[in-house]
């Protein structure tokens, strides 16, 4: 009976996984996050000849094109991190779907069957593929929850760019003279 449900649970892991990636790839899972926009400076400041309209336009397409490049970044992290989890997830699978083929029961409470009761009295080439799987599960694990990580570091990076390019537009639109508006570009070409 242990054995039946460790075949068929490694199978239904398959499942999940292809469900899974399905989803992601074609359904709600693997929707972008909203990306960060910042509004264009407009003609309320137009500038000088000490400070032309040109330089301000440039210091802050620069600053949203820095923004958009953190924010495409944390959705590359975002989509290395499924795959990896994916990774890790299969290779517990395969690992489950052989502890049941070679009759392997597993341990009471055990989440996963142990590498050692899988292994014994199989070739050694059977117990490297199956400790290298295991290995290959642990790493990808870790892997993954770090790579998912920095994607929100990213992000959070990213609409704090956001937020510091927002109020620097205000503070362009509001600006009085050119000094006042060099000032504030100077604030924009740091926002990183």
């Amino acid at each position: 009976m242990i054995l039946h449900v460790l075949k068929s649970g490694g199978v239904l892991l398959c499942i999940v996984l292809a469900v899974w990636i399905g989803l992601t790839l074609f359904g709600p899972l693997g929707e972008r996050r909203v990306a960060p926009r910042v509004l264009p400076v407009g003609s309320a400041f137009e500038g000088n000849v000490q400070l032309p309209r040109e330089d301000i336009d440039r210091e802050f397409t620069a600053g949203a094109n820095r923004m958009n490049a953190k924010y495409e970044r944390s959705e590359t992290y975002k989509t290395s991190s499924e795959v990896i989890d994916w990774v890790s997830f299969l290779c517990t699978a395969l690992i489950t779907v052989l502890a049941g083929y070679f009759g392997v029961q597993a341990q009471s409470g055990a989440s996963q069957p142990d590498v050692k009761a899988i292994t014994a009295g199989r070739s050694a080439g059977f117990a490297r593929t199956v400790g290298l799987l295991a290995a290959l599960a642990a790493v990808s694990t870790g892997a993954g929850a770090r790579v998912k990580t920095y994607s929100e570091e990213s992000y959070k990076k990213a609409t704090e760019m956001r937020d510091s390019l927002t109020g620097l537009r205000k503070n362009i639109l509001e600006a009085k003279d050119a000094a006042s508006a060099r000032a504030v570009l100077d604030a924009v070409a740091a926002v990183r």
